[in-house]
């Protein structure tokens, strides 16, 4: 049933409140990922094994991905305060977003135990070519597929604009999710959350075992990386589950019982709706902060390029300043010509 639902009302300071925050996001996401992106392909800035490499493009890509298809319409309908984008991006925005966060689950996923698998096994992971890598991360754009195709074959216009997260959502009102939405649910949420939050345990373990092992026992330049890898894999798997944190409770109460969600007007149906969607585009805008902290030849990366830009600007200001110069040293000769002549 497309259609809007605009019957709870909210705060012009919460509004406000919100739209600031989703400004952040776009910002954020929109300067760092590509910066990401680009110290990738471009530079080979980010010295790590080649899998967790690929994983990262593809996380970065799909952060971008999410802002454009969910942050963004969220913008545009809290400025509006309702939908004004017409119905054909309402229901392209409530399938890639379901498709969008399916990804970055995936992934976190992946990247959690590829990290694991490249400790346990570093001669058989090191034999990974970059093609096989992409080949791998792309695999989990096309198993994220299952859950949209599944709504387009149930019920592809089962879609309207929620507002109460601002934006569009596949409404799952059909009897045959009665089944199939909890399996869906288990096998790319619980699941490979599961998965990252008992892998992340285990790096934790291994971290310390590596920052209490002697220094002579180990080079210092493959305990550096193999440090590096470990605590952006950990850094990105906690700021993962802290960010669906609220939204795992929103589904465990509604499945457990569903009279805490059921008030339409109640707190778990509007404040705490808005908060767990906010919580999830931490995850979003987190990646460029996370690398910044994490990995040296990143930073060093933004360092050089942060150099290069003030000495490209400091040389197009002196050229400019030098050309306004010598125009204005130019106009005074024949200002000083033409006074001569006249006299």
């Amino acid at each position: 049933s497309s259609g809007i639902n605009a019957e709870y009302g909210d705060h012009p300071a919460e509004r406000g409140i919100l739209i600031s925050y989703n400004m952040f996001i776009i910002l954020s996401t929109l300067f760092g990922d590509p910066i990401i992106i680009l110290a990738i392909l471009r530079y080979r800035a980010l010295h790590l094994h080649k899998l967790l490499t690929a994983i990262l493009l593809h996380i970065a890509v799909c952060d971008i991905l999410v802002v454009l298809v969910f942050v963004l319409p969220r913008l545009v309908s809290l400025v509006t305060d309702t939908w004004v984008l017409g119905p054909g991006l309402c229901y392209i925005t409530a399938y890639l977003i379901y498709y969008s966060n399916c990804v970055t689950v995936l992934l976190i996923c992946l990247l959690s135990v590829c990290k694991l698998l490249i400790l346990k096994f570093p001669f058989r992971c090191a034999l990974l070519s970059t093609r096989r890598a992409h080949f791998i991360t792309l695999s989990v754009w096309i198993i994220a597929l299952i859950p949209d195709i599944s709504a387009l074959s149930i019920d592809p216009k089962d879609v309207h604009f929620d507002q109460r997260t601002y934006n569009c959502k596949y409404d799952f009102s059909s009897p045959s999710w009665r089944h199939l939405k909890p399996a869906i649910l288990t096998f790319f949420i619980l699941l490979p959350n599961i998965i990252v939050v008992s892998t992340t345990v285990h790096l934790l373990i291994i971290a310390r075992t590596v920052a209490r092992r002697p220094s002579t026992t180990v080079p210092a330049p493959k305990k550096t990386l193999k440090w590096q890898g470990i605590t952006t894999c950990i850094l990105t798997a906690t700021v993962h589950c802290v960010s669906l944190l609220p939204y795992s409770v929103y589904i465990l109460l509604y499945y457990s019982d569903g009279s805490y969600v059921s008030d339409e007007g109640g707190f778990f149906q509007q404040q705490y709706n808005r908060i767990s969607a906010a919580f999830l585009s931490i995850n979003t805008f987190s990646s460029f902060y996370i690398y910044c902290l994490t990995v040296s030849s990143f930073k060093k990366f933004l360092k050089n390029s942060f150099k290069y830009f003030v000495k490209y600007v400091s040389r197009a200001f002196n050229s400019f300043s030098s050309s306004s110069a010598n125009e204005i040293v130019v106009t005074s000769k024949k200002v000083k010509i033409r006074a001569s002549l006249t006299l």
